[in-house]
């Protein structure tokens, strides 16, 4: 196991070293954490000492600020560049420390990194299949229907009043998530009729929402 020191991060000053009495000789090592909106890179000897810290905007903010837009632009055939963009921003970032710090090391190129993110972060640093985090019990139903979180598509008649009021509180209590929700159930709309993407779900919404306050009265 090794001791990390001086690991404090809210001592750190951006791309800037934290302590300059450093063992030389040592491997270069990186610790990555993969944040929806910034990216932040360590730079760590391989003696257990932290060197430096660097942190960016995410560079897959340009396909959305939050994942669930993200899981989007995946659907519709874009993973492979939210990979490439990712990848190549965290390379850039460590290759920026070390060249910065190569008198300390024996070599240039990082022997060990560890990289942590939350759960859809990590499925794209990986290249990993997210298509079983895309699935919620969000409304993408047609008229006095709802989707459960397995996917199945049940009918009010069917549901019972207890279940349909839970549906209804359940949007209620988490608006903004199942809005974002809504885009990756595939469903069909003219674009035409709204502004933007806002406008779209905030309909998708409002529609369910109305379906289940009728039919629980």
């Amino acid at each position: 196991m090794v001791i990390l020191k001086n690991s404090t991060r809210e001592s750190a000053k951006i791309g800037q070293a934290i302590d300059t009495q450093f063992q030389t000789g040592g491997d270069p090592w990186l610790a990555v954490d993969i944040g929806t909106t910034t990216v932040v890179v360590d730079l760590y000897t391989s003696y257990g000492e932290l060197v430096a810290t660097l942190a960016e905007d995410n560079a897959q903010g340009t396909y959305g600020s939050d994942v669930m837009m993200r899981l989007m632009h995946v659907k519709e055939g874009r993973g492979d560049l939210l990979v490439q963009r990712i990848r190549e921003q965290i390379f850039q970032m460590g290759s920026k420390l070390i060249c910065k710090w190569k008198s300390l090391f024996a070599q240039t190129v990082p022997v060990q990194m560890a990289v942590v993110g939350n759960t859809v972060m990590c499925h794209l640093f990986l290249q990993k299949d997210v298509t079983g985090l895309m699935g919620a019990p969000f409304l993408a139903a047609y008229e006095n229907e709802w989707i459960n979180s397995e996917g199945k598509v049940l009918s009010f008649d069917d549901m019972g009043k207890k279940y349909l009021k839970n549906c209804y509180n359940y949007l209620l209590e988490r608006k903004e998530e199942i809005k974002r929700g809504f885009f990756l159930q595939g469903i069909k709309f003219d674009e035409s009729q709204y502004k933007n993407i806002v406008d779209i779900a905030s309909e998708l919404y409002e529609r369910k929402v109305s379906e289940l306050k009728k039919y629980i009265g």
